[in-house]
């Protein structure tokens, strides 16, 4: 069975139905982010460095669908898996 390290949770203040968390995993570095609140959008201060997204709410997969820097927005019910660049 794989082993992760270097684990870390990002939590939003007064969001409870939102989570965040960094895994490293052989060098890699991915970032899972869930919003489940069912009216409002979640901001998500992003750690430092430029992140490929790989998993949206319409697609997912292993090709980046695009990068973002410093913040993302995950409307309600909005899945994002980001792997660091």
């Amino acid at each position: 069975m794989p082993r992760f390290n270097d684990v870390s949770f990002i939590v939003i203040k007064d969001k409870p139905f939102t989570l965040g968390y960094s895994v490293k995993y052989n060098g890699t570095e991915f970032l899972v982010l869930f919003n489940a609140e069912n009216k409002s959008e979640v901001k998500f201060d992003l750690p430092e460095g430029e992140w490929n997204i790989v998993v949206n709410p319409e697609r997912a997969g292993t090709v980046s669908l695009g990068s973002v820097i410093n913040t993302i927005t995950l409307q309600p019910k909005d899945g994002y898996v980001l792997i660091k660049k």
